[in-house]
């Protein structure tokens, strides 16, 4: 069998048309022998650090290649309705052509009208390092010769191989398109090859892959119809992941009249195209603005930013102990602030330390209410510097939660601080980080949504109702009728609505830990259903989870970068979710603490900043007390035992709490009786799917009430877990654990 690179292949980041995850797809591609796999989504770049990563784990996995498949019209300085669309696929050489792929497909989203959009001029401007073809029957070249214009055709195949040199290739398709005459691609294929003897170009062979094998056309055409009618229909079942003897065979059937020796050819330039091709994503670098640290308020002639940000710690920590925040020579704080320290500089993470100081004084300066959230309570220093009200040595929050022992020892970028801020104050923030570093290298993050369990349930059964509709308008027998539309009922709005609420939240499909099996056991009516369509969820649901089913924008995180976001990472536009008429950028790849984190293994710097409406409300009650009442009140002179606020909680009285406010926990908290902060701080630690599966709220409330017997599994662990009566909740629990 001859080697076959695949040259044009779509991930499910050409959302709602492939239907591949990158893993799936190099993971065939290994079984099939493939040598290399060009990644070449519609106007994304998405999936590439995605591919490259899973690639590390896949045996035999085929070469990953980076590339697009853009839009490319006239001008992009106009906006013409109407305008034609021609497809043009790019791929990196080396960094320099992955560099000019990156500027190409940022600036093609910055000239959005109705799909990303380049012209003739922006190619040329940046088209070093980079292998062109000319794609499908809706290529640059293929789309004159549908349009009977050879002339044309030729004369723009002339004007890219002088462009891009030996680089530029016709590309050809070994599919059958229908079409009223003949086959679309057989015509297309024969002006293309004799394009290519003419002006001397060489040919490559693609299948303009969008999903694995032949029969899965039939669940592509399902997934286009969840966003389009379903009247659409796709006019080829050929664009599965083929071997080269299945492309020559593809000849026989459909393009006899294609020269075999041409070809064959074809082929093997696919395969000299991935040796030109060896350019690799760096990832676990670095890549975040050098603080300006000697304008700092507090700089004093120090020498380097370490001994700057050491003498700022100390400093802090002088402060602090005055003022009586934290106990005076305790040396549980002193090794605390040693072993941080040691950690910051390990992985040269001063700088980011020292911005996000300086955005949180910023905000403190202007009287807006913000701190942090999540791990980075578990160091000292952030509470010394205070970004936070929490010391985690008096509450024994761990160091390691937040900066992993194994990335210090290694010296890999691993820091993560998330900012919460009132709900309007967001935007203050992201313009002042803009103002400072400047608006080229500030970029919100781009996420996506999932087709999960549930989503892809109702998705699915969607367009399978539409479709059983379209079939029922038609004269039928009346057996085969009733059978439909007994199966549409099975497939309603209504009835999905009832099945799909019948799948515990976090089931193990989910990401959680309850399966599927467990909610069918435990509700009979899930049961009947999921075995009476388990081949259809089988066939149509389940080898859709998990692929990509929209964009969006996260709603709090930024990136902030060195130089010009078009130096660094791809972007794309999204429309504003409060302005529709105006479309802001965000970034392709994710930093998602629910999805995939692909922008922090690159070493971006991706900053949570959120809004949060709950500290809107405090923030609000701060300022109306000191108004009112001549009371200055901040988060940390608050109390923790106002017993007030203790009984609120024994009664329930939850409604507009942060994390407390929904029935069901309403509902734990009046069963546990809450009768100190650690209580509550324990309650919002087991409102978790792992947690609440193994009923732990209803464990601790036994225990703390008296009605169960304290258990622990050894004398070892007793210390760790006597303030939670045993039942390990916290991720430190397991941490500390397995270090007894």
């Amino acid at each position: 069998m001859k080697e076959l690179a695949h040259l044009h292949t779509h991930t499910d980041s050409s959302i709602l048309d492939s239907i591949i995850p990158p893993k799936k797809l190099l993971e065939t591609g290994a079984q099939l022998g493939i040598k290399a796999i060009a990644i070449t989504d519609h106007g994304s770049m998405a999936s590439h650090l995605e591919a490259q990563i899973e690639a590390s784990s896949i045996e035999s996995c085929p070469k990953v290649l980076f590339g697009t498949e853009q839009y490319v019209v006239d001008t992009t300085n106009e906006r013409t309705k109407g305008e034609k669309r021609r497809h043009i696929v790019l791929i990196a050489k080396n960094e320099t052509g992955y560099k000019n792929l990156i500027r190409l497909n940022n600036e093609a989203w910055r000239r959005f009208y109705y799909t990303p959009r380049l012209d003739f001029d922006l190619i040329a401007n940046n088209h070093d390092g980079l292998i062109c073809s000319s794609a499908c029957v809706k290529g640059i070249v293929a789309f004159h010769i549908l349009n009977d214009n050879y002339k044309q055709a030729k004369r723009i195949a002339a004007k890219y191989k002088e462009l891009f040199g030996e680089d530029f290739f016709i590309e050809v398709q070994m599919i059958h398109i229908d079409d009223e005459t003949k086959s679309l691609q057989q015509r297309v294929n024969l002006q293309l090859a004799r394009i290519s003897k003419k002006l001397k170009i060489p040919m490559l062979v693609t299948n303009d892959v969008h999903y694995l094998f032949p029969n899965d056309y039939k669940l592509q055409e399902k997934v286009l119809h969840i966003s389009r009618s379903p009247d659409f229909v796709f006019n080829t079942h050929d664009l599965w992941l083929k071997t080269a003897d299945q492309i020559l065979q593809a000849r026989k059937e459909y393009h006899p009249d294609f020269p075999k020796k041409q070809l064959i050819k074809a082929i093997e330039n696919t395969s000299m195209v991935a040796d030109r091709c060896n350019h690799t994503i760096p990832v676990g670098d670095q890549h975040i603005p050098k603080f300006k640290y000697k304008k700092h308020p507090e700089y004093n002639g120090e020498k380097g930013k370490n001994k700057f940000f050491r003498n700022l710690v100390e400093r802090a920590y002088t402060r602090a102990v005055k003022a009586k925040k934290i106990p005076k020579k305790d040396h549980r704080y002193t090794d605390r602030i040693k072993t941080e320290l040691h950690a910051i500089f390990s992985m040269d993470a001063v700088d980011y330390f020292l911005i996000v100081e300086d955005l949180i004084k910023h905000m403190r300066r202007h009287n807006k209410l913000v701190l942090i959230r999540g791990s980075a309570n578990g160091s000292l220093i952030c509470y010394l510097l205070e970004f936070g009200f929490i010391d985690p040595i008096k509450h024994n929050i761990l160091f390691e939660r937040f900066i992993s022992p194994a990335r210090v020892e290694s010296g890999l970028f691993d820091v993560d601080i998330d900012i919460d801020m009132e709900s309007e104050d967001r935007p203050f923030a992201v313009d002042y980080l803009k103002e400072k570093y400047s608006e080229t290298k500030i970029c919100n993050v781009g996420s996506y949504g999932r087709l999960m369990w549930k989503a892809a349930i109702k998705d699915m059964a969607r367009v399978e109702a539409l479709e059983i509709k379209k079939r029922l308008e038609k004269n039928l027998p009346e057996k085969k009728r009733s059978k439909l539309e007994h199966k549409l009922h099975s497939f309603g709005f209504k009835e999905m609505n009832e099945i799909t609420k019948l799948l515990e939240r976090g089931s193990k499909q989910q990401g959680g830990e309850i399966s599927i099996e467990e909610s069918a056991n435990k509700y009979p009516r899930l049961k009947e259903w999921w075995e009476d369509n388990k081949t259809w969820i089988d066939k149509y649901v389940e080898p859709i989870v998990g692929i990509r089913k929209s964009q969006s924008v996260h709603p709090a995180s930024v990136v902030i970068l060195p130089s010009n976001v078009d130096e660094w990472i791809p972007i794309r536009s999204q429309p504003n979710p409060k302005n529709k008429t105006e479309r802001i950028l965000c970034t392709q790849w994710e930093c998602s603490h629910t999805g995939r984190e692909d922008l922090r293994a690159y070493g971006t710097m991706a900053l949570d900043i959120l809004g949060v409406k709950t500290l809107s409300i405090i923030a609000r009650t701060f300022r109306d007390v000191e108004r009112n009442h001549g009371v200055k009140l901040s988060m940390d002179t608050i109390p923790f035992d106002d017993e007030k606020t203790i009984q609120g909680f024994k009664r329930g009285e939850t409604l507009g709490v942060f994390q407390l406010s929904a029935p069901a926990i309403t509902q734990i908290v009046k069963e546990m009786k809450p009768d100190c902060f650690e209580d509550v701080v324990n309650l919002t630690a087991m409102d978790r799917p792992g947690a609440l599966a193994n009923k732990a709220h209803q464990q601790y409330t036994e225990r703390k009430h008296g009605h169960a017997e304290v258990k622990h599994w050894h004398k070892s662990v007793r210390p760790i877990m006597e303030d939670t009566y045993g039942i390990p909740i916290y991720s430190e629990h397991i941490m500390l654990i397995s270090m007894a």
